[in-house]
């Protein structure tokens, strides 16, 4: 994500553009072939490693919200009547958790039955640095399996009544640091347009943010692990 999103403190895109152009910054799915899938139930050892999340993405609705306007639900603030005429989208902090632990802990025991749960062994503290390079310097050699979220944020949902679209963007990937090969990477994209992806007008508050963002980290595993397995339809 990182080599075609690169974030200005105010972007001025409409909510689809925004998406489709979030979706084509995705990273390309590799899926695993057989004989890499064989070496990998031979390891002896697999670290699982996890990332901060980018800045949180934050776009207020357009359309008029009751009197005051439309509640942030991210900073406890309000939008005034009419949301930003701008349509931008801005980078800010959030003290909302970065679901991508959750997607781990999903996807790892989505392997039971494929992988030795013994032999996966979770690092305590986020890396800061997903490059390979960084990676081989903290850990020296052997398999790495780590998830990242790569785009997560609040975005218009054009709608009076669901002013709020949830999005949220996670990769994954298995790699090798005596070679620095990724051989097997999924991707997956979960922007809310489906009927548990919104946020009505009266339930804003920080707490139903973050069960929205737990559904959509557990879409997100659901999906990488069917990439891995190769089951996915």
């Amino acid at each position: 994500m990182s080599e075609c999103w690169s974030l200005n403190p105010l972007l001025q895109y409409s909510i689809t553009p925004l998406l489709l152009f979030l979706a084509a910054c995705a990273p390309a799915v590799i899926p695993i072939d057989r004989e890499e899938m064989a070496r990998l139930k031979s390891e002896t050892e697999i670290r699982v490693v996890t990332y901060p999340p980018p800045r949180f993405l934050y776009q207020a609705p357009l359309q008029p919200f009751g009197g005051i306007g439309a509640l942030n639900p991210v900073t406890g603030g309000f939008v005034g009547r009419g949301g930003d005429p701008r349509n931008q989208v801005y980078a800010i902090d959030t003290p909302l958790d970065d679901p991508v632990r959750q997607v781990s802990d999903i996807f790892l025991k989505g392997l039971e039955g494929h992988l030795d749960a013994a032999r996966l062994v979770q690092t305590a503290e986020p890396f800061s640095d997903d490059d390979v390079k960084a990676l081989v310097k903290k850990l020296g050699a052997g398999v790495v399996l780590d998830f990242k979220t790569t785009t997560w944020g609040l975005l218009s949902g054009h709608s009076v009544g669901k002013p709020y679209q949830i999005a949220y963007l996670a990769r994954a990937r298995f790699l090798r640091l005596d070679t620095g090969r990724v051989f097997w990477q999924g991707q997956c994209q979960y922007d809310g347009w489906d009927p548990g992806g919104s946020l009505d007008n009266f339930d804003t508050s920080l707490a139903v943010v973050e069960k929205k963002f737990a559904a959509a980290a557990n879409v997100c595993a659901k999906t990488l692990l069917a990439q891995f397995l190769g089951t996915q339809k």
